[in-house]
């Protein structure tokens, strides 16, 4: 690791372990947000921690080194972590969601992504120091990834595509009710729903190795 990808990594470090002590101040707001479920919601929290696993450059795969000429025909796996909370309301206690994906993207330009993946979504809430939780499976088929950084003078830094907006749909399967939450069944209830997110990405991979 270069004295600059170092340091690019601390400085990541540091913001995400500054996030809880700030959020009183609403920082929330620019990290991270999904929109309600048909009952609890919005959810804010964040940023979203990502990882660029591996990429395939033809059929040669890439771990600990970046791509050398990549296209948008090459690859990615990715790995995505969010970690959210719906703050209370007249109906509902505080709830927590905490959204894991993984899945396969591709750059056709230089500061964008485009991708699609599976994965779940974990819920809790405490009513009356009791704990109630469930969790659903997940599909996004839409993750839109823009790398403002590589717009600019480091359009050819692959490294610095470490920084990340993202826009997603991601669908909720199963169904849902109130009673999951804690409160009476016929608070709300619901199927299979699409959520829409978007916020900030770090990608701490990419960060390290480029793309």
């Amino acid at each position: 690791m270069t004295k600059r990808s170092l340091i690019g990594v601390c400085m990541i470090a540091a913001l995400v372990v500054s996030v809880p002590s700030r959020a009183d101040a609403g920082l929330d707001d620019l990290w991270d947000i999904l929109e309600p479920l048909s009952g609890p919601g919005p959810s804010k929290g964040g940023p979203v921690l990502a990882a660029t696993i591996m990429c395939w450059e033809g059929r040669t795969p890439r771990v600990t080194q970046a791509m050398r000429n990549p296209d948008w025909n090459d690859p990615c796996l990715y790995f995505d972590f969010r970690d959210l909370t719906a703050e209370p309301d007249a109906k509902f206690e505080l709830v927590t969601a905490k959204l894991v994906e993984t899945g396969v993207s591709i750059e056709p330009l230089d500061f964008l992504e485009l991708g699609m993946g599976f994965g779940r979504a974990y819920f809790s809430s405490s009513v009356n120091k009791r704990k109630f939780a469930f969790s659903s499976p997940t599909f996004t088929p839409v993750r839109v990834i823009v790398k403002p950084l590589r717009v600019g003078k480091w359009r050819d830094s692959t490294r610095a595509g470490w920084l990340q907006v993202h826009v997603r749909g991601t669908v909720r399967f199963g169904d849902i009710d109130g009673s999951k939450f804690g409160v009476a069944a016929n608070t709300f209830q619901s199927g299979t729903e699409m959520l829409w997110g978007a916020g900030l990405v770090f990608d701490l991979l990419q960060a390290v190795r480029g793309r």
